[in-house]
C-alpha cells in the first residue's frame, strides 16, 4: 500500500451489531477540504474515527453478509470474502481516501484499501493489525520532489475462541495484501496510531506536491501529535516548514530527527539542502560528511544523492552512491542503469555494460529494455574492436 516518503531534491469501535447505524454524507475529499480550511483561516480539526467511518448503506451490507457466517467458518474468512467481492472492480489508484471515500468512488490507493480493511474490522469486531514491509517501493519524481511509495499489509486475527475451537497454539488470521510481492521482508509490526500517522504523511505529501504548503504544515502537525515516531512524517514537516521559508523551524525539526536517527539520510539530506538555501557552508559541510558516513540503509536516498551528483559531474561519487542503492535494493534497475551512465562518462566500457545488463534483468519495460540492449550491444562491439578485457 502506498505511504509517500517526501525528499526535496536537486535534489499510509468494537462490535456494532446493536448499534444503530450512523448517516454518513457523500464526503469530500480530505486535502481539498484541508486546503480550504487553510485559506479560509479555519482551525483544520480532522476526526481520527471520521477516517475509518462508513456510509449507512454499507454498514448494512456488511453487517447482514457477517450474519449469515456458516458456523464452520471464521469471522475473518468470512469478511475476506466481503472485500473480495467489494474490491473486484476497484481502481486501486489515486489519492489517500477515507474509508467511506473509497466506497463512493470505488478505489483509492493501496493505504486507502488498508483503511477500509480497518473499518470493516472495526465494524464487526475482528481485531486487525499491520506491518510495515519493505519490498519494491515505487519511485516518482515530480516537481523537485521524490515521492516514494512504501508498503503496508493488514492482518485480521481470529478470535480467541476460534482459535481454542480449531485447537491451535498459534492463533489464526489471514494477511490481507492487495500489491503482494516476491521479495519482501516485515520491516516491523506498526501499530494504530502509526498507521493513522501515515494517512497524514501521504496527504501533507500530496499537498506539498501541489504547493498547498500551509495545508500541509497544518495536516503534519496533526499527524506528529498522533505519533511522534514517525520519521518520516517528521520529515515531511519539516520540509513543509522550509517550502515556507520558516528555515528555523524547519532546522529545529530536522535536528530533533537526527537525535532519534543520526543517520536519516531523508533528514540528512533535506537537511543540507536547507543549508545551502540559507548559505551555512559550515553546516553543509558538516552535514556532508555525516552523509558520506551514514549506514541508512534507505536505497532510494542513496539513489537521490547518486542523481545529484551524477548531475553536478562528479561520476566517481556518483558511483559509490549508486553502489549503495543496489546494496540495499538488488531489484533496482534505476541504480543499475545510473552506474552504466556513470561508468560510460568515465570510459569503462567493461563496466557500464555489466552495470547495463544486470539493468535489463531487472526492467519490464519495452522501451528501457530495448534501450539497455541498444547500449550493451554497441559496448560489445567497441569492446571487441579494441580487444579490451574486463
Amino acid at each position: 500500500m502506498k505511504v509517500l516518503i517526501i525528499l526535496l531534491a536537486l535534489a499510509t469501535s468494537g462490535c456494532a451489531y446493536k448499534t444503530a447505524p450512523k448517516q454518513i454524507s457523500e464526503p469530500k475529499h480530505t486535502l481539498e477540504h484541508s486546503v480550504q480550511a487553510i485559506k479560509t483561516n479555519k482551525l483544520l480539526e480532522i476526526s481520527h474515527q471520521h477516517i475509518f467511518d462508513l456510509p449507512q448503506a454499507e454498514r448494512f451490507k456488511v453487517l447482514e453478509h457477517m450474519q449469515r457466517k456458516p458456523e464452520n467458518k471464521t469471522a475473518y474468512d468470512h469478511l475476506y470474502k466481503y472485500l473480495e467481492s467489494k474490491l473486484a472492480n476497484f481502481n486501486y489508484y489515486g489519492n489517500t481516501l477515507t474509508a467511506a471515500e473509497s466506497i463512493y468512488k470505488k478505489g483509492g490507493n493501496c493505504l486507502s484499501l488498508a483503511i477500509l480493511t480497518s473499518a470493516y474490522a472495526q465494524l464487526v469486531d475482528i481485531e486487525y493489525g499491520f506491518d510495515l514491509i519493505s519490498s519494491s517501493p515505487l519511485y516518482l519524481r515530480q516537481d523537485g520532489l521524490d515521492l516514494i511509495s512504501n508498503h503496508v499489509r493488514t492482518k485480521l486475527f481470529a478470535s480467541q475462541a476460534e482459535t481454542e475451537q480449531q485447537l491451535l497454539s498459534l492463533r489464526g488470521g489471514i494477511i490481507v495484501d492487495y500489491f503482494p510481492a516476491r521479495r519482501t521482508h516485515i520491516k516491523k509490526n506498526i501499530d494504530h496510531d502509526y498507521f493513522i500517522s501515515l494517512y497524514y504523511q501521504n496527504l501533507a505529501s500530496e499537498a506539498i506536491a501541489n504547493n498547498h504548503y500551509e495545508a500541509a504544515l497544518a495536516i503534519a502537525k496533526q499527524g506528529v501529535l498522533i505519533s511522534p515516531q514517525n520519521l518520516n512524517l517528521l520529515n515531511t514537516l519539516a520540509v513543509s516548514l522550509s517550502r515556507l521559508k520558516r528555515y528555523d523551524e524547519a532546522e529545529s525539526i530536522y535536528q530533533q530527527g537526527l537525535n532519534v536517527a543520526p543517520d536519516n539520510l531523508d533528514i540528512l539530506i533535506n537537511y543540507r539542502i536547507l543549508a545551502k538555501n540559507i548559505k551555512d557552508n559550515e553546516t553543509v559541510n558538516r552535514i556532508t560528511t555525516r552523509i558520506n558516513n551514514s549506514n541508512d540503509p534507505t536505497p532510494f536516498a542513496w539513489l537521490n544523492l547518486a542523481d545529484e551528483a551524477f548531475h553536478n559531474k562528479d561520476y566517481q561519487l556518483a558511483i559509490k552512491y549508486y553502489k549503495q542503492a543496489a546494496k540495499f535494493a538488488p531489484y533496482l534497475r534505476n541504480a543499475y542503469q545510473g552506474l552504466g551512465r556513470s561508468y560510460l562518462k568515465l570510459n569503462n566500457a567493461g563496466k557500464a555494460k555489466n552495470a547495463f545488463e544486470t539493468a535489463l534483468k531487472l526492467t519490464h519495460d519495452d522501451n528501457l529494455e530495448e534501450m539497455y540492449q541498444t547500449k550493451i550491444t554497441k559496448l560489445q562491439v567497441y569492446l571487441n574492436k579494441n580487444n579490451t578485457h574486463y
